[in-house]
Formats: C-alpha cells, structure tokens, sequence
C-alpha cells in the first residue's frame, strides 16, 4: 500500500479496475476509491463452470440449450448501463436460483458478494 501512496501522491484517485485478485479489495477499500471488478475476468470464470457442461455427454440438446439461455440471462445482467436495471434483472436471475445448471449456482454466493463492484460503474451513467 505504500507504494500506492507514493504514486498516487497529490493526484485524484476515484476508482479502481481491477482483476479477481484479492488484494485489490483492500486496497480500494483502504482509499476509499470505487473498485470495479472486470466483467471480462468474471465472465471468464463463470465460463471455467459452465463451459464443460457443453461436452457433457449425460446432458441432452435440450438441457445445454438451457445452460445457454441461463448464461445469456446472466450476462444481460451486466450489459445495461442501469444500475436500476440491474439490480431487477439480478432479482429475477436469484428468484430462479434452484432451477440453475450446476456451474452457475456455484458461483452465486461468489456473484452476490461481489456484485456491487461488478455494476459500480453504473451508478455514474445513467442514460
């Protein structure tokens, strides 16, 4: 941290967009900055969980093509520009929760807890 404090000395420091990378955490919380976590890393690790669910051979057409629509309704969630929007479609994704393929509800108690960072942006543009 205190190599942050000498480089960012007498500038403006608002957010920061980072990676998975724990310490990140800190280290926004520690200056009280915005922290974005990478949609791109986030995406990248859901797919990790679902992506071999395609080349499941005990799964049939029909239930990949639901894996597909399940992981398309997620990542809707972090295309809209509204943190209004959202948040809604988050609710809607978590009321369906037990339904969800294995990938993706493993992954949820990890989603919810850094789900703020993940939409940050959005509480400064608001079309």
């Amino acid at each position: 941290m205190r190599l942050f404090e000498i480089a960012l000395k007498d500038k403006e420091f608002r957010s920061l967009t980072t990676d998975h990378f724990k310490a990140y955490e800190a280290l926004a919380d520690h200056f009280h900055v915005f922290h974005q976590q990478c949609i791109f890393h986030h995406f990248q690790n859901i797919n990790k969980s679902v992506y071999p669910l395609f080349k499941d051979k005990s799964l049939s057409e029909v239930e990949k093509m639901q894996v597909a629509l399940e992981l398309t309704k997620y990542r809707n969630i972090f295309r809209t520009y509204n943190e209004q929007e959202a948040n809604d479609l988050m609710d809607d994704f978590m009321e369906n929760k037990n339904t969800l393929n294995k990938g993706l509800y493993r992954n949820l108690d990890k989603i919810m807890k850094h789900f703020q960072r993940h939409t940050i942006h959005k509480k400064q543009y608001n079309p």
